[in-house]
């Protein structure tokens, strides 16, 4: 369900994960049947000198427990770094790139550089099952 992340449409370092909870707590509201509401926002983040590509996801449930992960990260294309940092989308700048329309929907752009290996759909999966750790640990998540 598409859902207000409360960001603009490329975030940029913070505004992922904020974009990510914004979406999980909104999802959650829309659905009154709904154990949890997830929200996966991807961004561009300065570390170390880089720009990369990832995403954030945030699971919550309806107590208001909040469990966050990461996607994988891959470095963000030079040439596509000071058109985000203006506020373009990389799904735009990827479209362009290949000549092709909605690519952020299929493959995404990880698909389009691994060439298939990878594609948008794996690069989330492992940030879906890092905020469900939380969930999931039961007793062993220290903190409840």
């Amino acid at each position: 369900m598409r859902v207000d992340p409360g960001v603009p449409p490329q975030p940029i370092n913070g505004e992922g994960l904020t974009g990510a909870i914004n979406r999980a707590k909104r999802s959650i509201e829309e659905v009154p049947s709904a154990d949890y509401g997830v929200g996966i926002e991807g961004c561009l983040v300065h570390l170390f000198g880089r720009y990369f590509c990832t995403g954030f996801v945030a699971i919550v449930d309806r107590s208001g427990r909040l469990g966050v992960g990461a996607s994988g990260w891959f470095q963000c294309p030079k040439t596509f770094v000071p058109k985000m940092l203006d506020g373009e989308e990389l799904g735009d700048l990827i479209d362009a790139h290949v000549g092709r329309k909605d690519v952020k929907r299929s493959e995404g752009a990880i698909g389009v550089f691994t060439r298939g290996l990878v594609t948008r759909v794996d690069l989330y999966e492992h940030g879906v099952y890092m905020a469900l750790a939380r969930f999931l640990a039961g007793d062993a998540w220290p903190d409840g």
